[in-house]
């Protein structure tokens, strides 16, 4: 009987992946020394059969340089060295372009009907902040546990608890405190510059989720909890008709008590920051072509703020290199 469920289970096993090639070249400008990288990678991902509602995932992801320049020559005038093309590996091991895999999942998941539980390294359902934004060659991913709830197609619920990440363009696994600031801490709001790595010892971060879509009307709740930094509640919401359609998101954020304990130029958020933000889009589109008009206002009641390391914001007006984590007090015109 064991062989026959060991046989079954690896018969109904489902095994899937990707390759990718990513060329990426800046050119600076003048006598401004330029550089160029090309990294190909790939993911392989196996889930084993359903027994009794049980199955096992593991993914493994890898990348390394093809060809390009030297990366860490620095430039004669200004002493720095190339920025961007360091994202397409491990930006944390600069001059590393071989050696660079990741163990990307390995969860344990039970599913139900149309729905699920998972526990490890898994892939949480999509959020407009906590997500994969795999746009590199090595996503954000995420640890912990992810229970995502199905019971009618008008509704949809997730609820999760996350303790550890690993960001994008790096190779290594992270719990939350030593995660959360790893990249650039930036800038208080008085100018001087933050410095709060290592110093909130958060406990991993809550979501939970509600979805509700009927006909051309959509309407979604976020609630994340970053323990010891603040809550974030985002609300949006969409409807179409014909070819038109119109969106709306809210956004409010509030800081914990942790911050206050902490000297001003430590605190990832001031203890009367409040970030609020509303987005709207309009837009028309057909099987052609598709025509957008989007604009987001931060209120000036304090920054909007979410860690680097755990995903990219997913306002209206968000774009490759333009989000407003970070910023308060200001308007955003995008047309897409």
């Amino acid at each position: 009987m064991n062989k026959y469920r060991v046989k079954v289970i690896s018969k109904d096993a489902y095994v899937h992946g990707h390759v990718r090639n990513f060329y990426l070249t800046t050119n600076n400008h003048g006598v401004l020394k330029d550089y160029y990288t090309n990294a190909t990678g790939g993911a392989i991902s196996i889930i084993t059969g359903n027994y009794k509602g049980f199955e096992i995932g593991v993914k493994s992801i890898f990348t390394y340089q093809t060809l390009g320049s030297n990366l860490n020559v620095k430039d004669e005038s200004t002493g720095l060295t190339a920025k961007w093309e360091y994202e397409l590996y491990d930006v944390f091991q600069k001059g590393n372009y071989s050696n660079l895999d990741r163990l990307d999942e390995l969860f344990l998941r039970y599913k139900f009907k149309e729905s699920y539980l998972s526990l490890g390294r898994l892939k949480p359902e999509y959020t407009p902040l906590l997500n994969q934004s795999d746009g590199r060659m090595m996503p954000f991913s995420h640890k912990g546990f992810w229970g995502h709830f199905n019971f009618h197609p008008r509704h949809t619920f997730n609820v999760g608890w996350l303790d550890g990440v690993a960001p994008r363009a790096t190779t290594d696994w992270y719990d939350l405190e030593e995660g959360i600031g790893l990249f650039n801490n930036g800038y208080q709001p008085n100018g001087e510059k933050a410095a709060y790595h290592g110093l909130y010892p958060s406990k991993g971060i809550g979501i939970i989720s509600y979805k509700y879509l009927h006909r051309n009307f959509r309407i979604a709740l976020y609630d994340m909890y970053i323990d010891k930094l603040h809550n974030t509640i985002w609300t949006e919401a969409g409807y179409s008709l014909l070819n038109f359609n119109l969106g709306l998101q809210v956004v409010y954020q509030t800081p914990l008590q942790f911050s206050e304990g902490l000297p001003y130029e430590n605190r990832y958020i001031q203890p009367e920051e409040h970030g609020q933000v509303i987005s709207s889009q309009l837009g028309w589109g057909n099987k052609m072509f598709r025509f957008a008009f989007a604009y987001t206002h931060a209120f000036d009641k304090g920054r909007f703020l979410f860690p680097k390391e755990l995903g990219r914001d997913r306002l209206f007006t968000s774009i490759s290199r333009s989000r407003l984590e970070g910023l308060g007090g200001v308007d955003v015109y995008v047309q897409k």
